[in-house]
């Protein structure tokens, strides 16, 4: 195991959109971070009970949107964690990992 591991995580901010019309939303995201070993000494991010939570305002609506998961990514490496409609519009979560020894 490495230092950390099966530790709650939780990290807050503001999601960068640039879509007419659409506030910058804060966000949450959460969840109990692994990190273990794969293939030919790859480390891989592992986020067990994984949720992002936000509430997006467009055009004076609010939108409450939550993805929840479980996802394994491989070292250095980006997934798609999940994706949601807003009033037309997508959002696309996207994860990359990177780990300092």
């Amino acid at each position: 195991m490495w230092p950390g591991d099966g530790e709650d995580v939780s990290v807050q901010g503001v999601l960068p959109l640039q879509t007419e019309g659409v506030s910058h939303p804060s966000y949450m995201m959460r969840g109990t971070l692994y990190v273990i070993s794969g293939s030919n000494d790859t480390r891989i991010v592992r986020f067990d009970n994984f949720m992002f939570n936000s509430s997006i305002r467009v055009t004076g609506d609010y939108h409450d949107i939550q993805i929840m998961t479980s996802i394994e990514i491989a070292e250095g490496q980006q997934a798609v964690v999940g994706k949601a409609s807003v009033a037309g519009n997508a959002l696309i979560l996207v994860m990359s990992t990177k780990l300092s020894d």
